[in-house]
């Protein structure tokens, strides 16, 4: 992992940005889960919340030890991500 160029600095700005929103959706879901308790479960959404959360945050010792697993624990990370977008349409 080599940040040797431009390009290189801004993909490893958004890096540490997607971090920190994981760490962020992790503790707000771990606050949700601690009032909830079981209840919290019910919902297929908060899964999937907790999920890519816990993904995108095992996904950086798997980049810094440059493991070829880290793209598919990506690929069901992001899935999982973008998929939340449906938690707020109307029609769920």
């Amino acid at each position: 992992m080599v940040y040797d160029n431009g390009l290189q600095y801004t993909r490893g700005v958004f890096e540490v940005i997607s971090l920190v929103m994981a760490i962020l959706t992790f503790v707000s879901e771990m606050n949700q889960l601690r009032k909830h308790k079981t209840e919290y479960f019910h919902d297929a959404f908060n899964i999937m919340d907790m999920s890519s959360s816990v993904l995108l945050i095992a996904l950086l010792p798997l980049r810094l030890t440059n493991r070829r697993e880290q793209w598919h624990v990506f690929a069901f990370a992001y899935l999982f991500w973008t998929l939340r977008i449906f938690k707020f349409a109307s029609v769920f």
